[in-house]
C-alpha cells in the first residue's frame, strides 16, 4: 500500500511538472523540493514501515481476509433484503393491478342502431 502511495506522488510530480507552465527556474526549484520530499519518503519508508510491515505480514495479511470476509457478508445480507423488498413491493403492485381490474365495472354489449 505505501509503496502505492508513493507511486502514486511519483506520478503527481509527473504530471505537475508537465502540466505546470511556470519559468525554467520555478519549475526547477518545485522539482528539487519534490524530489527532497520523496527521498525522504523513501527513508522513512525503508527504516520504519519496510521491517515493521515484514515483522507482522502474516497477521496484517489475516486481518484484512477477515475484513474481507465480512464485506462479503454484509454485501450478501444487503443483497438479501434488496431482493425481499423488491419482492414484496411486486406482489403488491401486483395485488394492486389485480384489485383495480376487478373493481372495473365490466360494460354490457353495446349495440349500435
Amino acid at each position: 500500500m505505501l509503496i502505492r502511495l508513493m507511486s502514486v506522488l511519483k506520478l503527481w510530480r509527473r504530471i505537475s511538472q508537465r502540466l505546470s507552465n511556470f519559468s525554467f527556474g520555478a519549475n526547477t526549484g518545485m522539482h528539487l523540493h519534490v524530489v527532497q520530499v520523496l527521498m525522504g519518503t523513501s527513508y522513512v519508508y525503508n527504516s520504519f514501515f519496510q521491517p515493521y510491515v515484514a515483522k507482522h505480514e502474516g497477521e496484517i495479511d489475516h486481518t484484512l481476509l477477515e475484513l474481507r470476509i465480512k464485506a462479503w457478508d454484509i454485501a450478501i445480507l444487503y443483497w438479501q433484503k434488496v431482493v425481499s423488498f423488491g419482492q414484496t413491493r411486486f406482489f403488491e403492485i401486483l395485488q394492486y393491478v389485480s384489485s383495480q381490474s376487478a373493481s372495473r365495472p365490466k360494460s354490457d354489449k353495446v349495440s349500435i342502431d
